[in-house]
């Protein structure tokens, strides 16, 4: 009796130590409802094993648009591993018409698209028409089309042309076929295609021309093929969108001004085999790092500290990043750029480095909290653009370096609390830009040049108002000894004019 129960107990534990191991028991099966279409066989699978994607059924008259979770086709599902049940995936059909498409015959035997009268939300762009390959979309085809909702782009086209989805505020979906041979989308060809969500960029594009997306305000994703051509991406692309990150193809050399200056983005990515582009934090550079490109506006850190390796900060290159209140900028750095800081809406001090020479137009326009900027001492700064301080309406005093030689038009325009201006003991300025003061609450002027400098005028020198600022309420100190000098060269400033106190 006792070797009968030894017995029952060793293959009752062999039962649960082997049993247990059993590889059936960890697999899961995804069905396939074609909807009609072709048939699709099941995946049988370990659970969390890699599932790779079916081939797509067909159903004639009807485009395949995908699978779904549910079989009231709203949860589009994505392949990635196999789930720990069984689970049924539904397919998605569409009706998509040609009708109400035009074409134009061009020189090289092909055809484009020249224009649509439909009203089908579905619009299929057929590969030939008439024996003859269609090889472009012209410039504005669908423009204010706001019945448009997908559209499916056959591989032969090679251009979207200017301003061809301008206003298709209805568009949500853009399909294009496999093996596409696009090279070129067009100025503008998605402006304010505001319910476009996302798109995948054919490997085959070299060149997104400026504007491209500009007030797509729902587009969030921008993808890039693998072995992107992609080279050129040009100005201000992506404005008004809601993206948040985006990866930049190793192929691309060219990045136009303010491409990436969308409020939403919160991390750029380069490809580690591009030759001209790298990022640090998410933080856009060129290769070598001496230029900074653009820092993402949503990114949440409040306080950035500039690389050494960095001696430029490009044209936008902080523009809208709201979260940051501090910026410290490294004495590496020699020039900034146009628009570097504007709209840096937090920014509430600054400290320019000696070694910084130029200061580019607009660069701290709309800088609406900076109640402090402090300039070095030893400062080589010799250029103040134009604009630089517009709006800048914390600002309340400022003392330019003695090394300035030239401050732009309209450099303090609306910085309405402005009420003193010292220019340091010593200063070489020869150069006030048109109505410079303009706009400011300026009570004081402080000016150490021994020559008067002059002000750009397009109107009467000797018109009251050269600085923007009315005469009753400025006073104007300038060295003792020139008092009459300045009299001479500012006619219309005489009696706001006072000697320096020793």
């Amino acid at each position: 009796m006792r070797k009968i129960l030894i017995i029952l107990f060793v293959c009752f534990l062999s039962t649960i130590l082997f049993g247990c191991n059993d590889s059936t028991i960890n697999q899961y099966k995804i069905t396939f409802n074609s909807n009609g279409g072709t048939e699709v066989p099941s995946i049988i699978q370990n659970y969390n094993t890699q599932v790779t994607k079916p081939t797509d059924p067909t159903k004639t008259g009807y485009t395949f648009m995908g699978w779904y979770s549910d079989s009231n086709l709203t949860t589009n599902y994505n392949f990635t591993t196999m789930p720990k049940e069984n689970i049924t995936l539904y397919a998605k059909w569409l009706v998509f018409s040609d009708e109400g498409l035009s074409y134009i015959p061009l020189e090289d035997n092909t055809c484009s698209v020249s224009g649509y009268s439909g009203t089908t939300p579905n619009v299929i762009i057929p590969r030939v028409h008439n024996e003859c390959l269609v090889t472009r979309i012209s410039d504005n085809v669908f423009k204010g089309v706001t019945s448009l909702k997908r559209v499916i782009i056959p591989n032969s086209v090679t251009t979207i042309g200017y301003s061809a989805f301008l206003g298709a505020t209805s568009l949500t979906t853009v399909i294009f076929e496999e093996g596409s041979q696009l090279t070129t989308i067009g100025y503008r060809a998605f402006y304010i295609a505001t319910s476009l969500t996302n798109i995948t960029v054919p490997d085959s594009v070299t060149i997104i021309e400026p504007l491209a997306f500009e007030g797509a305000t729902s587009l969030t994703t921008v993808i890039f093929e693998e072995d992107s051509q992609l080279t050129t991406i040009g100005e201000h692309v992506f404005n008004g969108t809601s993206i948040i990150s985006i990866t930049i193809p190793k192929n691309v050399t060219k990045i136009g001004s303010g491409a990436f200056t969308v409020r939403s983005f919160t991390n750029i990515v380069v490809d580690v085999d591009n030759p001209m582009f790298s990022s640090i934090d998410g933080v856009l550079f060129n290769k070598d790092q001496t230029l900074l490109i653009s820092y993402p506006a949503s990114k949440k850190e409040i306080t950035y500290t500039i690389p050494d390796s960095v001696t430029e900060i490009g044209f936008c290159a902080f523009l809208n990043a709201k979260n940051l209140t501090n910026i410290i900028i490294p004495n590496s750095v020699t020039e900034i750029g146009g628009k570097a800081f504007s709209r840096t809406d937090s920014l509430t001090s600054i400290t320019i480095p000696n070694s910084v020479t130029t200061i580019g137009d607009n660069a701290f326009f709309l800088t609406t909290s900076l109640g402090t900027v402090i300039f070095e001492e030893d400062s080589q700064l010799t250029t103040i653009g134009d604009y630089v301080f517009e709006e800048a309406t914390s600002l309340r005093s400022i003392t330019i370096p003695n090394s300035v030689t030239t401050m732009g038009n309209y450099a303090f325009i609306g910085a309405k609390n402005l009420t003193t201006v010292i220019f340091e003991e010593g200063s070489q300025l020869t150069t006030l830009g048109i109505t410079v003061f303009s706009s400011t609450s300026l009570t004081s002027i402080i000016i150490t040049a021994n020559t008067p400098p002059s002000i750009d005028t397009f109107i009467n020198p000797n018109y009251s108002n050269l600085l923007g600022v009315s005469n009753s309420n400025l006073k104007i100190y300038v060295p003792s000894d020139y008092v009459d000098d300045y009299k001479e060269a500012w006619p219309c400033y005489d009696s706001n004019i006072y000697p320096i106190s020793s």
